[in-house]
Order: C-alpha cells, then sequence, then structure tokens
C-alpha cells in the first residue's frame, strides 16, 4: 500500500460534516471558558463552498523531522544560555530538531512569540532561506525529499505583504494569475469559470470589478487584498500551501473570514501550513493541527482541539475568558514569562505522550520512504514560455495604460519641461552657437536624468516579480522580454512627443533628416537610461536609495561627457567614466546632427564675431564621437548590455529567498 492510498483512508475517515467538524473544535475550546460559543452559529454561509477537488495524485503529505537552523552569532551581542542551547558560543539556535506532518486537507497553524522561529520555520519548509550554511532541512513530500520533486510547480507561498499590481481589478488580477498558471491548454471559458469560482471561495465577488488601489487611487479594503492576495496563487490549486502571518493587520471579522477561505482551500485537498499571530478561539477553531514554538523547539504539536487539555495535563489550565492563543503564547514566552517556566514547559514536551505519537508517525513515514519501491512524484506539466512572454507582455500593456506612474506622469513631466525649454531658447538663431549647444546638452543629459522616476515602478513590478517567479509562474526571460516588448513603445512615444516640441520651438536645423534622427536618437538615450535604472532598481530595492545612486551615476556621465571638461582636459583617473557615459554618445550625435556638413554659424566673442562651419563647431567642442551611425551601435549595445545585468542578476542573485 503506498503512503497516498494510506492517506486516502485516513482522509475517509475523517469525512464527517465539515462545518459540524469546525463547531467540535469550537465548543471544545468555548467548553474551557473562552466565552466564545455565540460565534458557533456564525461560520459565513461560503463555507464549504469548496468547487473542483484536487486530483488524488496531484495531494501531498507534507512532513519533516530533525529541522535545525544555526546561525553565526554578531560580534559583541551578548549571549545568553537560552540563545544558545546546545550550539557553541558563537552561535544561535533558530530551529532546534522540530518536527511535524501535515495531510491533505489539513490545516497547520505555527504560533509562537516574536523570535520563536515560526517564520524561519515556514521560510525552510518552503525553501525559501538564501543563506543554508548551518540548515539541515529533512523535508519530505509524500514519499521523496523535496529537493526530488518539482518543488516551484507543487507550492505556493503567500507573503506577510501583499504584492500585486494596483491598477488591475480583482477579475483581472485572477484572470491574468490564471492564464500564467493553468497554461493555453485551458479554454476562455474555463478560465472564467475558475476564476468565478475563486471569487466565491474567496467572497470576493462583490469587488471583481474594483481596482486593487495604489498611492494613486483608491481600491479594495486590506482584508480583500489579502484574500486576493492568497487567490493569484492557488488558482491552479498547489499540492501545498505556505501562509506567512495572513491575518496580520486585519481586524478580527476580516481576519476569520480570511481564514474560513483557507478552510475552503484545505478542503479541496490542499495541504495548508499558516504561520498566524494570536488569533481568536473561532480562527483558530478553524485549524485542524496547532504547532507551538518556544526559542526555536518545540513545545506542542498535534491537534488544536488538545491543545487546552494539553497545557491543564501539564499544569496549566485554561483561566475562564481567556483566549486559548493569548493564554498559549503567554505561557511559552520566554521574555515575560519565567525562565523557569518555558524550560517546564519545553522539558514536559519532550516527556509527553504527544511526542510520542507524532514520533511514530514520523517514524512510520520514514519507513515507508526506505521501503517503497517506486517514487510518487507530482508532475505538473510546464506553461510554454512562448505563452508566458504573451500574458505578460499583456499585463504589462494594461498596467502602462492604467498606471498613472509608467506613462502618464512621465510624459507630463516631459511635455512641461519641453515646453519650458522651448520657451527659453525660442527660435534660435545660427549666430546664437553657444545657446545651440546648451540646448543640445540639456536635452541629453536632463531629459535622460528624469528615467529616475521610472525607480518607484521599477521596485513595484519588482516586488510582485519575486512572488510570482518564486511560486514557478514564469521564467526570469520572458519576464525580461515582455518587460521590453512594453517599455520600448512607451520611451519611443515619450521621445517622440518631446522632439516635436523642443525641436521646433527652439528652432534647429529644420530639415527632416535631422529632426527624425533626433527622436531616434533621444529615443535610445532615454531607452538606456530607463534600462540602467531597471539595473539600478533590482540591485537596490529601496525607493530613496535607488534614486541617490541614479542621481549619483548619472552625475559622473554628464561630468565627463565634453561638454563641461573637453576630454584632453579630463583627467585620466576619471576621463574612463566618459567612454560608458550614455551622455557622451547621445551629446555626440546631437552635435554630430545639428553642426554637421552646415555653414553659417556665428558667435560673439568680446565684441569679435566669429564665422564657423559645422566641422569647426565639432572641432571646437571637441566632440570625440562624431559618427552619429556608431554612437547609435554604441546605445544599443548599452540597452542590450544593461538589461543583460538585469537578466543575470534577477537569474542568479535575486531569488526570493531571504
Amino acid at each position: 500500500m503506498t503512503l497516498l492510498d494510506q492517506n486516502k483512508g485516513i482522509e475517509r475517515g475523517r469525512e464527517i460534516s465539515e462545518r459540524d467538524d469546525i463547531e467540535a473544535r469550537l465548543a471544545s475550546l468555548s467548553s474551557h471558558g473562552t466565552g466564545t460559543s455565540q460565534y458557533i452559529t456564525r461560520l459565513p454561509v461560503f463555507l464549504g463552498q469548496h468547487g473542483d477537488k484536487l486530483p488524488e495524485d496531484e495531494r501531498a503529505i507534507l512532513w519533516w523531522r530533525d529541522v535545525y537552523f544555526e546561525v553565526p552569532l554578531k560580534i559583541g551581542k551578548k549571549v545568553s544560555k537560552t540563545d544558545i542551547e546546545s550550539a557553541s558560543p558563537t552561535k544561535k539556535v533558530l530551529l532546534n530538531n522540530v518536527g511535524g506532518v501535515v495531510r491533505p486537507g489539513e490545516v497547520l497553524f505555527v504560533m509562537g512569540p516574536s523570535g520563536s522561529g515560526k517564520t524561519t520555520l515556514l521560510s525552510a519548509l518552503s525553501d525559501r532561506i538564501e543563506h543554508q550554511v548551518g540548515l539541515q532541512t529533512p523535508v519530505y513530500v509524500n514519499d521523496i525529499p523535496r529537493e526530488q520533486t518539482n518543488w516551484r510547480q507543487i507550492h505556493a507561498f503567500v507573503e506577510q505583504e501583499d504584492a500585486l499590481y494596483g491598477s488591475l481589478t480583482v477579475r483581472e488580477s485572477l484572470r491574468y494569475a490564471a492564464t500564467l498558471q493553468l497554461g493555453p491548454s485551458v479554454s476562455k471559458s474555463e478560465l472564467e469559470d475558475r476564476v468565478d469560482q475563486m471569487l466565491r471561495t474567496l467572497g470576493l465577488e462583490d469587488a471583481q470589478n474594483t481596482l486593487v488601489g495604489s498611492p494613486f487611487f483608491r481600491g479594495i479594503s486590506g482584508g480583500q487584498k489579502r484574500r486576493l492576495s492568497i487567490g493569484v496563487e492557488i488558482l491552479r490549486l498547489p499540492s501545498i500551501l505556505f501562509l506567512d502571518e495572513p491575518t496580520s493587520g486585519l481586524d478580527s471579522a476580516a481576519a476569520f473570514h480570511l481564514m474560513v477561505s483557507i478552510r475552503n482551500l484545505a478542503a479541496m485537498g490542499v495541504t495548508i501550513v499558516a504561520t498566524i499571530h494570536q488569533p481568536a478561539a473561532r480562527v483558530l477553531a478553524l485549524s485542524d493541527k496547532l504547532m507551538l514554538l518556544s526559542r526555536g523547539r518545540t513545545v506542542y504539536f498535534g491537534p488544536t482541539s488538545h491543545a487546552v487539555k494539553y497545557f491543564e495535563k501539564i499544569g496549566y489550565p485554561l483561566p475562564n475568558l481567556e483566549n486559548p492563543a493569548d493564554f498559549f503564547l503567554d505561557c511559552i514566552n520566554s521574555d515575560f514569562a519565567s525562565e523557569e517556566q518555558v524550560e517546564k514547559i519545553s522539558n514536559a514536551w519532550t516527556q509527553s505522550e504527544e511526542k510520542k505519537v507524532l514520533d511514530a508517525e514520523l517514524e512510520k513515514l520514514r519507513a515507508t520512504t526506505q521501503t517503497e519501491q517506486q517514487s510518487q512524484s507530482i508532475e505538473v506539466k510546464p506553461v510554454p514560455r512562448w505563452h508566458q512572454v504573451q500574458v505578460l507582455t499583456r499585463r504589462n500593456a494594461l498596467n502602462y495604460r492604467r498606471n498613472p506612474a509608467a506613462v502618464l506622469l512621465r510624459m507630463a513631466m516631459y511635455v512641461a519641461l519641453s515646453i519650458f525649454v522651448g520657451l527659453v531658447y525660442l527660435r534660435l538663431g545660427k549666430s546664437q552657437l553657444r545657446d545651440i549647444v546648451s540646448v543640445l546638452f540639456f536635452v541629453a543629459a536632463f531629459l535622460t536624468f528624469m528615467s529616475v522616476s521610472t525607480v518607484v515602478m521599477f521596485i513595484e513590478e519588482r516586488l510582485v516579480f519575486l512572488r510570482e517567479r518564486g511560486n514557478g509562474l514564469y521564467s526570469v526571460d520572458s519576464w525580461m522580454i515582455a518587460n521590453t516588448l512594453v517599455s520600448i513603445p512607451a520611451v519611443f512615444l515619450i521621445s517622440l512627443v518631446n522632439s516635436s516640441i523642443v525641436y521646433w520651438m527652439v528652432g534647429l536645423t529644420p530639415t527632416a533628416g535631422r529632426f527624425f534622427f533626433f527622436i531616434w536618437n533621444l529615443f535610445l538615450a532615454l531607452a538606456v537610461a530607463e534600462a540602467l535604472m531597471m539595473l539600478i532598481s533590482i540591485l537596490v530595492p529601496i525607493a530613496i536609495l535607488a534614486i541617490a545612486l541614479g542621481a549619483a551615476v548619472y552625475g559622473a556621465y554628464m561630468l565627463t561627457c565634453g561638454f563641461f571638461a573637453t576630454f584632453n582636459k579630463i583627467g585620466w583617473w576619471v576621463r574612463w567614466i566618459g567612454y560608458i557615459s550614455l551622455h557622451t554618445y547621445g551629446f555626440g550625435s546631437f552635435m554630430a546632427n545639428n553642426f554637421g556638413s552646415q555653414t553659417g554659424f556665428s558667435e560673439n566673442v568680446v565684441g569679435d564675431t566669429i564665422q564657423l562651419n559645422g566641422a569647426q563647431v565639432l572641432e571646437f567642442y571637441d566632440v570625440k564621437f562624431k559618427n552619429i551611425w556608431m554612437n547609435s551601435g554604441i546605445l544599443i549595445a548599452m540597452i542590450a548590455f544593461y538589461r543583460l545585468c538585469s537578466y543575470v542578476v534577477l537569474q542568479f542573485f535575486v531569488s526570493g529567498r531571504k
């Protein structure tokens, strides 16, 4: 008999009315004086509206034993015995040989005071710890080690912070997530049915056409946003779902309805593990199992309905009219409870019958793993890359169209600045040589400098990317291609509009060929600047720091591009910056395009008028790079280079782990 066959028998044995089961757990808590029996009749109507069940061959038993994690202590940090437990004085134990098991259809709540290791455990189980030195994670899915499964395709992780596109509606967010997760084989009607089902499951039908919301416009409430964050991860029904404090920041009613939604998912056959902070009794009753951690050690693991009796058995009865969750945390919080009490509770667990039952279950699972002839790997068909690019391109285009920070505000800023430049330098003649050069430098330098405004948008996209890539929705190259396909037309539109304003108001060389090249050159310069800011935003995902770094880089590029000081006057120790500066080639092309092969320029110098042709102007300003097509090629290479660097960083250094 296989492990899943055994589990099917267990599930059949558990198939009593789900509402009755939850009410029985709540009644067991209420019988100890919690005063919450009034909530028994208040379970929402949509509890039990499960929709499609997860296929039996895609269900997963998640189990782990002796998970251990230690990290080096920072120099100078005070070390206490409770911090290090059995480790050396230079280490701190975050998880100390913890074990557990969750079966399909079960919800496990992991609770503990701050610093107890609950989020660390969730990250360890879901393989989201970046630096794994000192980490031992014997984690299994059914009968095989987690590392031998297609882990990213069979699990989903819901972060504590919501990462959603504020410019999409609730339905659109779910639709695009479903399209990415289910692939091109699912028909449009089936996809819409799945979205409708998820809206019902999460109680979001009334808000389906409301925008998610952003700093630019109001949207759905915090509780609805949390439910949507869960919904976008589970449209394909993952075998295992992890949630990091899903109720944080929600009021009691919103938290309860959110966890009822989670309960519905479990009834579909999903295995669910969630960290949770001080839930109300009616929320606690929605879980099948409870795991309590203190200082990285297990102090209880077992049925939620037995937890109160267990604490009463070891000498800590639940006071009347007190929330069980609050009581548990008060007992095991080493910051406020006595050291002796916490140690007593920890030691009681190691000697308890409940611990022996857990160990026996884990040993049985281990034996099954060793004797199983054929591993039962869960297979999930990958979504083709072309489909990923297509869906991401459509979603990005919609976000660009609706998100004011993407195009509208940028266009408004560029247009306002271009008009101001045109008014200051209105209708320059060939006798105003220095003013013409100043305009060309301003366009090359400061219009590109304004690309720092894209930082906020890139950081928002980065957060969504990290969430979706961590859950295996698409590859890095698919995301980069889609981003490029959408951003390039937007940059070209900005270049076209602003070139049309500046060129004709200032009165630059009035020929069609030079005007169109002006547009082309500005487009390339802005595209390089945007690619550079994308790279900076990926490397430094804090808006104010990314803007400061981008401004510093642009400042260095401007100073060495040949306008403020000619190349031969710049010291060799910083001259190399000019060769990698986008402004060097953009400004050089603007100069060569406007002055090359032209005549009749003049400038008044100390009362004398000097006559110059275009070649002499370029020589006087020591324009080093005069070949406009070579410059264009270099700018195109810069676009490719910066975007390639962004790809490399995302692919190899930004995994979504912590």
